[in-house]
This record gives structure tokens, C-alpha cells and sequence, in this order.
């Protein structure tokens, strides 16, 4: 008996479906009123097939890209943690000032 599964009787008020469950649910009924509808079988097949490869597709062209790193990101990373701070206040000091230009090569 120390093997066995133990199940708990939840109330179904207190229930809440996860993401999953939820995205499913939306997919079921998509599904279910596509083949329940008056549609021919032709139209219900496409319809199933194009209700398939929208919930299986996922957005590539969504991807967040990397920050592109700044001058200072990539300074400070190349000093040691104790001189961090110097460097910072250096870049400040040469961006606050209007006599020093700063190109794309340096």
C-alpha cells in the first residue's frame, strides 16, 4: 500500500485549468464546431487541417533579439569589477564633453 497513488477530491468551484488545459480547451471546441457544423466534408477538412497548423505553428518571426552591446557595456566588461566604476565615470566624463567626438571605430 505504501506504492499506491493518493487522489484528492477537489471542489469543482476551487479548480483552476492550467495554460495547457486552457489551450487545448479553445482547440476542442475550434474543432468540435468545425466537424459538428453544416459545412460539406471537403470544407470541414480544410478548415480541421488550417485549425491544426494554427495552434502547432509558432511565430519565428516573434523572437526578441539581443541587445545590441553599447561602448560602455563592452568597457567595463573588459576592466576588472575594481575598476569598473573608473571607467564608467571616464566614458561619462568624455560623452559630457563637447570638444571630444566619438566615432564608430573609436
Amino acid at each position: 500500500m505504501e506504492h499506491a497513488k493518493k487522489y484528492v477530491l477537489v471542489d469543482p468551484q476551487m479548480y483552476r485549468p492550467t495554460m495547457p488545459e486552457k489551450s487545448l480547451g479553445v482547440l476542442d471546441q475550434v474543432i468540435h464546431s468545425t466537424l459538428n457544423s453544416d459545412l460539406p466534408d471537403d470544407e470541414k477538412a480544410k478548415l480541421y487541417v488550417s485549425t491544426l497548423k494554427r495552434f502547432k505553428a509558432y511565430d519565428k518571426t516573434a523572437k526578441p533579439q539581443p541587445p545590441k552591446p553599447n561602448i560602455e557595456s563592452e568597457l567595463a566588461g573588459a576592466m576588472p569589477t575594481t575598476q569598473q566604476y573608473k571607467a564608467k565615470k571616464l566614458l561619462r566624463l568624455i560623452k559630457d564633453n563637447p570638444d571630444i567626438d566619438w566615432s564608430d571605430t573609436g
